[in-house]
């Protein structure tokens, strides 16, 4: 077993988080009222989405082929009138249609797409702003605030701007108050399960959530599954990295940090104001091997399997999982956030969660030993873009009332 832990846990300076803020809309109802009597048609929200791969393709389709459908049922129009990618943005301010991967493919290169989506709203004129981040890039997230400050909303299923360092995170936040706008990330933990918005929903009403243990990878979910299976770990590797569970390089997901990342966005919800430093980490690949070349990596894969039997030797009627943990401060020690293997028994609801799917129990004081569970689809395109598309239409529902 290899853990890290670095540095100490400074309580003191708590946070707010904003991942559902409700501020204070910039179109209100009354004029909407206007609009309709003035042009007889439903208003408009303007998307720019960056990121049309697995997911953010996905989010574009549902939006596309919903279009009609919500102008009547939610009276509203969603027009996505830019899309982008780190080499190209296609631009229409009636908003794409379904050929918009052919559009795209021919639209002009961008040297920097943000800037240039910045510039055509402006220009246009477009109000009612959202931008949709599908990406998991560092740079796009870093131009979140810029984003705001010109009038943009925001939905991400990006993890990097919740799990940057507490300075930044808070500015974004105070960012967000001082120009009304919201910033909705529900995607980032579980997919499209609704884990955020419900732990909000308990923090926020006053019942004091004491942890939270869960599965938070899918990837690893989908290999510690198939080790209790008995299949060698080897073969499990070399299925999940070419199904697409796993990063090109497995290692990444073996290495913990993105279950880290994920339980330090839960403890920010709680205004705990750790860094990803503090949080304890397992890493499972062999120190010998975390420097090394992928080809390296795959040449020594038996001594890699040697390495991982060794970690995930059980008792009959026991198995590994890979669980995060949150543990609240209480009166008797400081709050602790962990990530790495457990061995749990066979008929434990961790244990029993199939495939990739997630699962997280939440104890709070009000339901005592009784944990609550959300548990279902916590990977794949076509949940995660559906979560988007849901903080896409709870950002223009608060847009109109």
């Amino acid at each position: 077993m290899i853990a890290t832990k670095i540095g100490e846990h400074p309580l003191t300076e708590p946070i707010i988080p904003y991942s559902k803020i409700a501020l204070t809309p910039s179109f209100h109802r009354a004029t909407r009222e206007k609009h309709f009597l003035a042009h007889d048609e439903v208003p408009k929200v303007y998307l720019a989405v960056v990121g049309h791969g697995t997911v953010g393709g996905a989010l574009l389709d549902q939006i596309v082929s919903q279009r009609e459908e919500l102008k009547q049922r939610k009276g509203v129009d969603l027009v996505v009138f830019a899309v982008a990618n780190s080499r190209r943005t296609l631009f229409s301010k009636r908003g794409i249609g379904a050929s918009w991967r052919e559009e795209v493919a021919t639209a002009e290169r961008s040297a920097d797409s943000v800037r240039e989506i910045i510039h055509y709203a402006k220009r246009e004129q477009l109000q009612h702003l959202i931008f949709i981040d599908n990406t998991s890039s560092a740079e796009i997230a870093n131009r979140y605030t810029e984003l705001v400050r010109a009038g943009f909303h925001l939905v991400s299923s990006n993890k990097v701007s919740n799990a940057q360092p507490i300075q930044g995170y808070r500015a974004l936040r105070e960012t967000l108050e001082l120009y009304h706008k919201s910033y909705r990330y529900e995607t980032n933990v579980g997919a499209g399960l609704p884990l955020i918005d419900y732990l909000q929903l308990l923090h926020l009403s006053g019942d004091k959530i004491t942890s939270i243990r869960g599965l938070f990878s899918g990837s690893l979910g989908f290999i510690f599954n198939a080790l209790s299976e008995g299949k060698p770990f080897g073969k499990v590797l070399r299925e999940a990295v070419a199904s697409g569970f796993t990063e090109p390089d497995p290692r990444i997901d073996l290495s913990g940090v993105d279950v880290a990342r994920k339980v330090l966005i839960l403890a920010r919800e709680l205004d705990l104001p750790f860094n990803l430093e503090q949080v304890e980490v397992e890493n499972l690949v062999p120190r010998s091997l975390q420097s090394a070349s992928l080809e390296e990596m795959w040449t020594a894969l038996p001594d890699f399997e040697a390495h991982i039997s060794a970690l995930t030797a059980v008792k009959r009627g026991e198995v590994v999982r890979y669980v995060g943990t949150l543990q609240m401060p209480d009166g008797y020690r400081p709050a602790r956030l962990q990530c790495g293997l457990q061995r749990l028994p066979a008929h434990h609801i961790l244990a029993q969660v199939p495939g990739a799917d997630s699962c997280f129990e939440i104890y709070t004081e009000n339901y005592g030993s009784l944990p609550i569970v959300i548990r279902g689809a916590g990977a794949g395109a076509a949940v995660t873009a559906q979560g988007v598309f849901g903080d896409i239409l709870r950002t223009a529902e608060v847009l109109f009332n």
